[in-house]
């Protein structure tokens, strides 16, 4: 018979035999899906941490959205540079051809830059504190504090008052300085020099009716052509000048500039502001500012382009330049292609339905917004007094491709808002 003080003690001895073994089994994470995985743990102590297993991806997002950025202010630059040359070569001897050489540069530029759209309302160089995006692509404008309109002659080329010499530097000192949309500089206020203000019959089909007879420097019947054509001079240097920042604060050999700021943040702190750039541009300046507000005003001077008329061809670029930025992939004419992992690999990795929702609703998008007649002012009209046509369709749809920003930026993990900036 066993005494109970020797079972007790061998009860102790077992007990101390069973936790020495025990402690001779290496404790981990046994999950080879972990990143903590230890391979040689025999024995799972649930400290398994998986993390984000798409951060690699989501970085190498930021280095080819970052590339693209680049490429596309490179191209926009370059566009602007071919602008202000045909503006140096008209103004040295003014002529109908020069003056039309100069209408093309503009669009070509003009829509260039607007493939750059969608890199805006993003925090990036474009919105900082110097203000470059009203600086470049202000709109609308008034017209009057630049130039005659009809028979009046006013704005600044003709009232010295307001700004006594014309210069680049005086013209970006006083954008805006008298209000918002009192604007002096950039791509409409070249458009407004170009065409002038569209005052004929809207049924007419015309744009802006001004002549290359305005800037005849020998003719004493065209007041202020000197002052005229410094004004488009200025106007199209400065263009250069701020294309050429933008693009300096995008490039790989830049020191100290917004690219390296832009690849220091942690990946889904940069993602959330390209989608908040893309989910603005889609609905607070594409749907309700570029469409919407002139069909609910019934008022085509709200037209984005509205001297020269190329407002359906702007909206198909700032369409492209979600699409650019979706996609990930461009040919630059000024630096290398651009292509690499895009938000749609990402999208395709977190909910595939979704990346093909997206890519179906810019394919619709496109559809749409090819059936709007030019020009968008006469369409305004008819729909105004005629009920919805293919511009109320695209606000539609934009909606829809809101929504879907909305969803990708919650399979990623964070929210954002498409609200204008004040």
């Amino acid at each position: 018979m066993i005494s109970p003080l020797s079972f007790s003690l061998r009860c102790v001895m077992l007990l101390l035999l069973t936790m020495n073994i025990s402690s001779c089994v290496e404790k981990g994470c046994t999950d080879p899906e972990a990143i903590n995985f230890n391979p040689d743990a025999q024995r799972d102590d649930e400290s398994c941490y998986y993390g984000d297993k798409n951060e690699d991806l989501k970085k190498s997002i930021l280095r080819n959205h970052a590339n693209l950025a680049h490429a596309l202010y490179s191209d926009a630059h370059a566009e602007a540079i071919s602008l202000a040359t045909a503006v140096e070569s008209f103004t040295e001897s003014p002529s109908d051809d020069g003056f039309s050489k100069c209408r093309l540069a503009w669009k070509l530029a003009y829509n260039k830059y607007l493939k750059c759209d969608a890199l805006r309302f993003s925090e990036g160089p474009i919105d900082n504190s110097k203000n470059l995006d009203r600086l470049i692509g202000a709109w609308p404008i008034n017209e009057r504090l630049i130039d005659y309109v009809g028979q009046s002659e006013n704005g600044i080329i003709n009232n010295p008052t307001i700004l006594n010499e014309i210069t680049a530097s005086g013209l970006e000192a006083k954008n805006e300085a008298l209000g918002k949309d009192e604007v002096t500089t950039g791509f409409h206020v070249i458009e407004f020099l170009l065409w002038g203000s569209d005052t004929g019959d809207a049924s007419a089909l015309t744009t802006g009716v001004r002549t290359f007879d305005d800037y005849l420097l020998n003719d004493s019947t065209i007041l202020n052509a000197d002052r005229r054509q410094d004004y488009l001079t200025s106007s199209a240097n400065l263009l250069v000048s701020h294309l050429s920042t933008l693009s300096i604060q995008w490039d790989s050999l830049g020191v100290n500039n917004y690219r390296q700021t832009f690849l220091s943040l942690e990946p889904d702190d940069a993602l959330k502001l390209i989608l908040t750039g893309l989910g603005t541009l889609t609905r607070g300046e594409l749907a309700d500012r570029a469409l919407q507000n002139p069909l609910e005003k019934s008022d085509p001077a709200l037209e984005i382009s509205n001297f020269s008329d190329n407002t359906v061809t702007d909206i198909i670029s700032m369409k492209r330049s979600m699409e650019l930025v979706y996609y990930g992939e461009y040919e630059s004419e000024t630096t290398l292609p651009v292509k690499g992992a895009s938000l749609e690999d990402l999208l395709t990795t977190l909910n595939p339905d979704r990346a093909k929702h997206v890519t179906e609703t810019f394919d619709l998008l496109t559809e749409t917004m090819v059936k709007i007649p030019s020009p968008f002012d006469i369409q305004v009209g008819f729909e105004a007094a005629n009920g919805p046509g293919p511009i109320t369709k695209a606000v539609d749809v934009l909606l829809v491709l809101e929504d879907h920003w909305y969803e990708v930026a919650r399979d990623i993990g964070f929210g954002i808002s498409t609200d204008l900036p004040e």
